[in-house]
Parts: structure tokens; sequence; C-alpha cells
């Protein structure tokens, strides 16, 4: 039974995040939390979602040439996933479409989250995908179903705060400087 549930996951030995990751993790996730609590949408911190054998197949060799590495064999794991229809949530992976997908950038993972990762979670049929640089203290919210993006970022010459707004929970504003604290 235990070799059975092993072979569906991929085991990878990874350096652990940096600071400024986990710390802004943390801290979305914190302000994520406290926004659904009491909603109809559940959040996660680093739950499978379930790779499709149709975009496994649209996927997996551009992947693979891109990125120069194997492709997932059957889930990626984003850092944060907002999930409304919760039929999808089954117990050990999300198996449909989140909501919302947040992926934190390091410099390992800036090239499958910037570009294979976004083109995949769209086809997958995500609403909404965050890419946030702890780094460079930036965020960038793609809307899928209008194609269209905005970039949020602390401007060192000015002392204004950025809120950045989520597109599926309009009521959803967090403040840009309390992200990267």
């Amino acid at each position: 039974m235990v070799d059975s549930i092993l072979t569906d996951w991929d085991i990878k030995f990874m350096a652990p995040p940096k600071e400024e990751h986990s710390s802004t993790g943390g801290n979305l996730f914190g302000f994520m939390w406290n926004y659904f609590d009491n909603k109809p949408c559940k959040v996660y911190y680093e739950r499978p979602v379930k790779i499709s054998q149709e975009i496994r197949n649209k996927f997996k060799e551009r992947y693979e040439k891109e990125l120069k590495k194997d492709f997932p064999k059957q889930y990626f794991i984003p850092d944060i996933l907002v999930l409304c229809n919760l039929e999808f949530n089954k117990p050990r992976w999300v198996d449909g479409a989140p909501t919302l997908i947040i992926e934190i950038l390091s410099s390992k993972t800036f090239k499958d989250d910037t570009i294979l990762k976004k083109e995949i979670y769209q086809e997958m049929g995500v609403n909404e995908y965050w890419i946030v640089d702890p780094g460079n203290q930036w965020i960038e919210i793609f809307d899928f179903k209008t194609n269209e993006s905005e970039i949020f970022y602390i401007d060192e010459d000015t002392d204004e705060d950025v809120f950045i707004q989520s597109v599926n929970f309009p009521d959803l504003k967090i403040d840009l400087k309390r992200v990267f604290k």
C-alpha cells in the first residue's frame, strides 16, 4: 500500500527556501486566511493540484525541453491556492482548477513560474494567478479571463501605500508593504 502511494508523488530534495520566501508566503497566507475565514472558498498553503492527462500531453515535451527537468508525475504544488469549487477538494489533492493560485519566486523557480506554469495554470482553467517576487518586492496579478495583468510594486521614492487587489475577490485588498515586511 505504501509503495503505491509513494509512486504518485515526485520526491525531490530541495534546498530550504530563503527567509524572504518563507516570510512573504506566510504573510500572504495570513492575509488570505483572514479574508476567507467564514467565506465559501478555502485557502491552502502548498496543496497539490492534480495535472490532467490532457495537460500533461500538451506541455510535457516543452516543459522538459525548456526547463531541462522532468515534468511532474501528477501534481503541481503551488505556494498558495484558493479553491471555491469544493467538489475539487480530495483528501490528498485538488482535482480541478483552483480559482486563484499564488507562486512565490525564487532563483530556481523563476522561469517555471513566470512562463510555463503560468500557461499551464491558464490552460487548466485557473481564473487568477499571482507571481510574487520577494527579492524585488513586486507582485504581478494575471486575470486569465481577460488576458490582462497588473504589476504592483513598492516605489522607494515615495511614501505612498500600495494595495494589491484581487481580480476575483475585489474587496480583497492587501497592503504591499505588509506582504514584504
